[in-house]
């Protein structure tokens, strides 16, 4: 039989209802939710956790014993802006090689200039985006963006806001041969000199082991 109902998703898929992994890990999505309309209920298969829409792959040599230098890494990271026009989505996994990751995100709805963090476990793992505070406290590593950082880049006159966050493995020492958190350098981009924030972008290291 044929039955109308009226069914406010607002109501049934509460705002704070978490990601289930078992009801949604057969599924062939992770960016819905299920609605039963017979029980009324929801199920969210919105994984906070996401890879990248697409892989832009960046031609770059360091010829220093696999190393790379401070001022390398500098005029590698002023060229992020010009990957923006490669992009077809909105987030992108920048391949560089060895000892060298990356993921870049563009704004291009002023309306959702929302904050983005970026994650990973360990020196071996990729870094992923993640869009729940909660789920974010789980990982060691992480760096958030903040909305206010990107309404500083508009301000700044940057047409499509974006932020590069780029993680350096291999980076050279400086003269007193000293080391960055046991090598695992974080830099970050956004095309413009971003400061003076009330919510600052943060960079967070913990459960960390020199």
């Amino acid at each position: 039989s044929c039955v109308r109902r009226n069914i406010s998703t607002n109501t049934v898929c509460e705002a704070g209802t978490k990601y289930n992994e078992n009801s949604c890990k057969d599924k062939d999505y992770n960016d819905k939710y299920i609605i039963n309309i017979t029980s009324q209920t929801c199920v969210n298969c919105d994984n906070p956790v996401k890879k990248p829409d697409e892989t832009i792959k960046i031609n770059k040599t360091f010829d220093n014993n696999g190393e790379v230098d401070a001022s390398e890494a500098v005029k590698l990271m002023s060229g992020m802006e010009q990957l923006i026009s490669k992009m077809n989505g909105t987030s992108a996994e920048l391949s560089l090689g060895k000892g060298i990751e990356g993921v870049l995100v563009r704004k291009p709805d002023p309306a959702e200039l929302n904050e983005v963090s970026f994650a990973y476990m360990d020196p071996n793992d990729k870094l992923k985006i993640v869009e729940d505070p909660e789920t974010l406290k789980t990982f060691s590593r992480s760096v958030s963006i903040s909305k206010e950082a990107f309404e500083k880049a508009v301000s700044l006159n940057i047409s499509i806001p974006f932020a590069a966050v780029l993680r350096f493995m291999n980076m050279s020492q400086d003269e007193n041969n000293s080391t960055v958190l046991n090598n695992e350098v974080v830099a970050i981009e956004m095309g413009a000199e971003i400061k003076n924030l009330s919510d600052s972008i943060s960079i967070s290291f913990k459960n960390f082991n020199f």
